[in-house]
């Protein structure tokens, strides 16, 4: 998935001691990602911050990250790229 526009679903959900948040992106966009809990991302405005991809849906257009640092400055923006 190169550079891919994201927009936050929703608020970010309690997972353990962990937050995930849903995204949607445009499913017609090519994407070589996988769920499989390793893949890990970083949105471009801040690569510090790396999030586990947990979830992924080309069909619907979703996915879910969940930050992979319990200290982060701040969670991932309602919109933002990947």
């Amino acid at each position: 998935m190169g550079v891919v526009r994201l927009r936050a679903v929703g608020f970010p959900t309690a997972e353990k001691r962990s937050q995930m948040q849903t995204y949607s992106f445009d499913p017609s966009q090519e994407c070589k990602l996988a769920a499989d809990g390793k893949t890990t991302v970083m949105f471009s405005h801040d690569l510090e911050g790396k999030f586990a991809l947990t979830a992924l849906d080309m069909s619907e257009g979703t996915l879910q990250l969940k930050p992979q640092s319990l200290i982060l400055t701040g969670f991932a923006p309602e919109y933002a790229p990947l």
